[in-house]
């Protein structure tokens, strides 16, 4: 047995096998140069052009939108500073979270002597962040896609790309360099089902309020209408729900209003415990900052999901460890020996959570258990 046992993977994982192989036979067979017009820099260009190909096809990018960078920091001051420059003529200001790595922050300093100012991002407990009102006035928004000191990520956009634009024309880079491996669970599900991918997905993320607010709706059921009349296809590769309040009556709205996608994201809250299956009650304008002193009443069990999501034909895969998100898939869109092969987490208690208040789930509910609660 190895004397040390790593396990912050999170932040970077041990090189696998076959990685290490085809690194050798690149170092070994590709030593010529990619620009060259012979038939040895030619082949070189060939393994580059597809190895762009298959990292655009992981973050569902065109291949000429795919640029190879040494790392996450040349990558992080060539987005920003980059982006920054390109849009001087809108203004000199760009605004980031407190949070992001620091390569970000060397990117900032970099503007600020060339004549930027910058705004920077307060985020809450769980590493999120919603942009202050000097942001609107901002030229580029930054945003980390997937941390892994806090293990929070975000898929950015309905499509997974990472360059938005908001209606007064700001722009946001989204550093994505995390979230390609988290993501590869997602890819791992689509490339097993036999149905043709639509390389298309759909995330809603903000508490309940602020979604009916970005779509001018008052109610779920035309929240859900809305989101499904106006995506590519009513059955997405991948559908992502997390706005921390009435998720389980918006989930079932979107089915109803006939969105079925092939692989389901939702966050679930580890309060409950992995057995109590349960939601919290409706409410129109619900928002778990002011719910509950504790910011722990919201969203929907564990058990919940699953017994909610088995009625829709929907299977459980996992959770992930830090007991955020759930992932279901369509069962009829998948073999069965596949399914049946796949070894997920049942349960985990949230992490950021059980950072907070060093105690377990059952404990954590004791504190809400007068609050009212729906069975399922």
């Amino acid at each position: 047995m190895p004397d040390t046992l790593y396990l912050d993977h999170n932040a970077s994982t041990p090189v696998r096998a076959e990685v290490v192989e085809a690194m050798a036979r690149a170092l070994r067979d590709f030593g010529a140069n990619p620009s060259s017009a012979h038939s040895a820099g030619q082949r070189v260009r060939a393994a580059i052009e597809r190895a762009r190909e298959q990292t655009a096809a992981l973050v569902n990018a065109r291949p000429d939108e795919v640029v190879f960078v040494s790392g996450g920091t040349e990558g992080d001051h060539l987005a920003i500073v980059g982006s920054a420059w390109a849009q001087r003529a809108r203004g000199q200001h760009v605004a980031f979270a407190a949070i992001e790595h620091h390569a970000v922050h060397g990117a900032a300093d970099v503007l600020e002597r060339l004549g930027w100012h910058h705004s920077t991002l307060p985020s809450d407990a769980n590493g999120s962040f919603n942009p202050n009102p000097s942001t609107s006035a901002s030229t580029l928004s930054v945003t980390t896609s997937a941390s892994t000191p806090t293990g929070n990520y975000t898929l950015t956009g309905a499509s997974g790309r990472s360059d938005l634009r908001s209606d007064d024309g700001t722009e946001t880079k989204a550093d994505v360099s995390i979230t390609a491996s988290r993501s590869a669970l997602v890819k791992f599900l689509t490339t097993h089902s036999p149905r043709e991918p639509h390389t298309e997905g759909i995330e809603i993320t903000g508490t309940a309020s602020a979604v009916r607010k970005f779509l001018n709706l008052a109610d779920s059921a035309l929240v859900a209408a809305r989101i499904a009349s106006t995506a590519l296809h009513n059955d997405p590769d991948v559908f992502s729900l997390d706005i921390d309040g009435n998720d389980y009556y918006v989930a079932q709205a979107l089915f109803d209003a006939g969105l079925r996608p092939k692989i389901l994201v939702v966050e679930y809250n580890s309060v409950f415990g992995p057995e109590r299956s349960a939601t919290i009650e409706y409410s129109e304008n619900f928002d778990f900052t002011s719910a509950h002193p504790t910011q722990l009443y919201y969203g929907v069990s564990i058990a919940g999901w699953r017994a909610c999501l088995s009625k829709r034909g929907y299977r459980f895969v996992t959770v992930e460890r830090n007991g955020v998100n759930a992932f279901f898939v369509d069962a009829a869109l998948f073999e069965a020996d596949f399914l049946d092969g796949l070894k997920g987490l049942a349960f985990a208690e949230n992490h950021y959570q059980l950072m907070k208040f060093r105690v377990p789930s059952e404990e954590q509910f004791s504190l809400i258990s007068s609050m009212r609660f729906v069975p399922i």
